[in-house]
């Protein structure tokens, strides 16, 4: 009878034929591009994108205890669907459907592997290890804290409540530098590939593009500035800012040469412009950074670089694609991250985590020093431990560059240095496009600082989200505490 019989999609690992249960497979496909993970258990080989879905993709031979080889033709992922919960399960190939009687399906005999439920006997004669889909998936309960938002309140109160100082975002144009408060700037994306030209606007408006549906306003800045030369081209950046006028909150895209830095300055370090400059119709800088004698950042104020003629243009004759309404909060699905590279995976990290993005100085070593730290750093008169995030995440060491950068981090009121490969952008990401990070990754208790999978282009581009407070144990964060204060008695003396 035909409810007497079950099926089995069977597959090989090694010398042995295994089969899962047919109802639970979702389906199966060739091996995808995948994204590594840091400090994930050694079985998992990554995530997925599996149309908009992240697959958690684990390698079969590695979780039954086999010998790890190399991926070939035949290598296969089958997508198992238990619950709900789905996972990505590399084999070596995939055979056949077999229909098995239940009368010929026995329990497991000892011996037989963690993960087989039963062994199946085919008509033929041959053997097949039935394995149990429920024990590939963790049984972990999530730790306090763990999900898919891990932005605590408190950082952000940190962030805010340092009115002694400005962060800013750093860009070029040309040989010169700018800066914009980082409160306008939403975020900071790629040229877009497709600009379209607005008939009668200002000369500097390159036209209009499409920011996730949305119509947006690109200028030419440094043409809008008055300054010559201007050649975009895909070494270029946009700016994205938002605008609050007297006819509401608006966005343009302002396309510069490249983006420099997260600064985090001193208000005394900011000196008014000079009155003889104020007259030359350059009221829309409100100020100049004062790094050192070979560093000055022109600051902007956004609100002040175009006229109301330039706003009738630009921003009032849309499709109604803009918000325009003063009372519209966009603010609450979206949150902000820095995205920064590793051993070529992206991660991103939340803004307010940040105080500033600085070139990798010289490093000195530190004697007795904790094995995660790398040694310190002098930023403006203060000593900066710094950690090396290729080391901390267990990945191959590689020599410094000119994209090299320095996240400057406050953890536990100790102001640390992350040390990247590069830093790529200001990315705004929807809480929609960012999912909890799987179950199986919480297994390694090194894994804590993950706090979630954002999606990009409906998961076209990946990143692994990160949560700085707890990239560290307990233990870790307290002999940081304890070096950062000795490294400052030691500056003192």
């Amino acid at each position: 009878m035909a409810n007497d019989t079950k099926q089995f999609v069977s597959f090989y690992l090694g010398k042995e034929k295994y089969g899962i249960d047919i109802d639970l497979v979702q389906e199966i496909i060739r091996m995808p591009e995948l994204t590594k993970a840091p400090l994930a258990p050694p079985y998992v080989e990554g995530l997925a994108n599996l149309r908009g879905t992240i697959l958690t993709v684990v390698n079969g031979r590695l979780r039954f205890g086999l010998e790890r080889r190399e991926f070939d033709d035949s290598s296969r992922v089958i997508i198992i669907d238990y619950g709900g919960r789905k996972l990505g399960f590399i084999v070596d190939r995939v055979s056949d459907v077999v229909t098995v009687s239940s009368g010929d399906i026995e329990k497991k005999e000892t011996g037989q592997g963690e993960f087989v439920d039963a062994v199946a006997k085919t008509g033929d004669g041959e053997l097949v290890l039935v394995v149990s889909t429920a024990k590939l998936f963790p049984r972990i309960q999530k730790k306090p804290g763990q999900g898919s938002r891990t932005v605590e309140k408190r950082v952000q109160d940190k962030a805010e409540e340092k009115e002694g100082e400005r962060q800013l975002v750093s860009f070029r144009l040309g040989s010169e530098e700018y800066a914009l408060d980082i409160m306008d700037v939403q975020e900071i994306v790629h040229l877009p590939e497709s600009i379209s030209q607005m008939p009668g606007a200002p000369m500097y408006c390159e036209g209009l593009a499409t920011l996730r549906g949305r119509l947006l306003p690109l200028v030419r800045l440094g043409s809008l500035l008055g300054l010559d030369g201007e050649v975009l081209d895909d070494r270029c950046r946009v700016v994205v800012v938002n605008i609050t006028t007297d006819i509401g909150r608006i966005t343009a895209g302002f396309a510069v040469d490249g983006v420099s830095e997260v600064l985090r300055v001193s208000r005394e370090c900011i000196e008014p412009v000079p009155s003889m400059l104020k007259s030359n119709g350059t009221g829309f800088i409100s100020g100049i950074c004062n790094l050192s004698s070979e560093r000055l950042v022109k600051i902007l104020d956004a609100r002040r670089l175009f006229n109301e003629s330039d706003y009738e243009v630009l921003f009032t004759e849309d499709t109604g694609e803009v918000s325009m309404d003063k009372h519209t909060d966009t603010g609450d699905e979206d949150d902000q991250y820095v995205t920064f590279m590793l051993a070529g995976e992206e991660y991103g990290a939340p803004i307010a985590q940040v105080q500033e993005i600085i070139r990798v100085p010289r490093i000195f070593a530190v004697p007795r020093a904790p094995e995660f730290v790398e040694g310190v750093v002098n930023i403006r008169g203060q000593v900066t431990p710094v950690v090396d995030l290729r080391k901390r995440f267990g990945l191959e060491t590689s020599g410094r560059n000119e994209s090299s950068r320095i996240i400057v981090v406050d953890i536990d009121s100790t102001r640390t240095g992350l040390v990247v490969d590069a830093v790529r952008e200001v990315l705004k990401l929807s809480r929609r496009d960012v999912d909890q990070i799987p179950e199986i990754f919480l297994e390694a208790d090194e894994t804590g600082f993950l706090s979630g999978i954002g999606k990009v282009r409906k998961g076209e581009r990946i990143l692994i989200l990160l949560d700085f407070m707890r990239l560290l144990s307990k233990k870790e964060r307290d002999e940081l505490r304890d070096l950062g204060s000795e490294a400052d008695q030691g500056a003192g003396s």
